[in-house]
């Protein structure tokens, strides 16, 4: 016989894999479940394995194109240079 899947809550998901609630959110939107992100936690020999917080992000932003929580930039354009700062010799 095989062994019984373990079947996770996601309080318990969240405190292994140090994920908030936004990142949860985010989780269950990709169609996750605890048990998958517990897996998906990568042993010490994985370097090359994101922990599950930036796998998560990562994949809702190709996913979604953007990150719950996050906001956006707000680049505002800058006006002409002040007078005093051309007037500046370095």
């Amino acid at each position: 016989m095989g062994k019984k899947p373990q079947r996770h809550t996601w309080p318990e998901a969240k405190k292994l894999c140090r994920l908030n609630q936004l990142d949860i959110e985010m989780a269950k939107r990709l169609g996750f479940g605890p048990d998958a992100l517990i897996r998906a936690i990568p042993s010490p020999k994985q370097r090359w394995k994101l922990p599950v917080k930036d796998w998560i992000h990562e994949l809702h932003c190709k996913r979604f194109g953007k990150v719950l929580g996050e906001k956006p930039l707000d680049f505002t354009p800058a006006g002409p240079p002040a007078a005093h700062d051309r007037d500046v010799p370095f």
